[in-house]
């Protein structure tokens, strides 16, 4: 009887003790579940806090990107829209001295043809005869009226049937560019023609 207990205590510790090392085992390795859960827990975490910043930098320079982008549009549309011409002078006075410049040079060059070739085609020339050809070309597309108040009056219907001008003034505009810029040139470019017409 003494060997049958102390076969059943044998037993019954043996039974014991692998059901408190399963136990253990169980409560260590739920411990262990719960530790990799919250590694990954704050892993997550981590990974969408910093996904977050990353979208809030990437939003951030969005935002910076689309102000310089107006910034520059501004600027754009700014210097894309040309300032009104100022005429240096009124309609009739462009018409007036475009009638006397450009007769002046029409008359040069239908009287000395050959010296006026020679001077346009000079290297040296170039932007004094360029000028004196926009004049003259001016002066060609007016010599037929007698007014500014004529050429207004016939500009649509006659004058510029093939839309060379936007306008009236568009054109008038012209005329004064070429006329300022000549005045300035003027005194050169005679001297040198009458220097061509001595020799």
């Amino acid at each position: 009887m003494k060997r049958l207990i102390t076969l059943i205590g044998s037993v019954v510790l043996i039974i014991t003790s692998s059901f408190l090392v399963i136990a253990c085992k169980t409560e260590q390795s739920s411990n262990d579940n719960l530790k990799t859960q919250k590694n990954d827990i704050n892993k997550n975490n981590i990974k969408s806090v910093i996904k977050e910043s990353k979208e809030d930098e990437t939003d951030i320079e969005v935002k910076e990107k689309n102000e310089l982008h107006k910034k520059e549009d501004i600027k754009k549309t700014k210097e894309e829209k040309p300032e009104k011409y100022m005429l240096k002078r009124s309609k009739e006075e462009n018409f007036s001295f475009t009638k006397d410049y450009g007769l002046k040079h029409a008359n040069f060059i239908f009287d000395k043809r050959d010296k006026w070739e020679k001077w346009k085609n000079d290297s040296k020339n170039n932007s004094l005869s360029s000028l004196a050809g926009k004049l003259t070309s001016f002066y060609s597309e007016i010599s037929q009226y007698s007014s500014i108040d004529d050429l207004q009056k016939e500009f649509d219907t006659k004058f510029n049937k093939k839309k060379k001008y936007k306008s009236f003034d568009e054109f008038i505009e012209q005329i004064d560019k070429v006329v300022t810029d000549y005045q300035k040139e003027k005194d050169k470019i005679w001297h040198q023609l009458e220097s061509i017409q001595s020799k």
